[in-house]
């Protein structure tokens, strides 16, 4: 007899735990997908995050290889550095024309 009451109850409770399980299904399903699209668009996230990375240090080194040559280019068109006549700063001070009489008078002796 008690068998049977033990064997009712365990049937009636896995009947329970079957109607318990059925009825929780969808929502175990939809919780399954919510988390799996959530994962999936973390993952895209930070691969975006990567690809904005890169592309990020890409363009620093193109904007630092611009500036170097810009500058390289201003300062090399300057037009001091191929103008290879005398000043003219120098050519109307009287200070610079003396010590250049002078220095021409010690160089030739004569």
């Amino acid at each position: 007899m008690f068998s049977i009451f033990l064997y009712s109850l365990l049937f009636s409770s896995s009947c329970c735990l079957l109607l318990i399980l059925s009825a929780a299904r969808p929502s175990v399903l939809r919780e399954i997908t919510h988390f799996t699209t959530r994962r999936d668009a973390a993952k895209v996230r930070e691969d975006w995050k990567y690809v904005a990375m890169v592309l990020d240090r890409l363009f620093l080194w193109i904007f630092t290889l611009a500036v170097l040559v810009g500058t390289a280019a201003i300062i090399l068109q300057a037009p001091s550095l191929y103008d290879d006549r005398e000043p003219i700063d120098k050519q109307l001070s009287e200070i610079f024309s003396t010590v250049r009489n002078r220095h021409q008078q010690n160089k030739n002796p004569f």
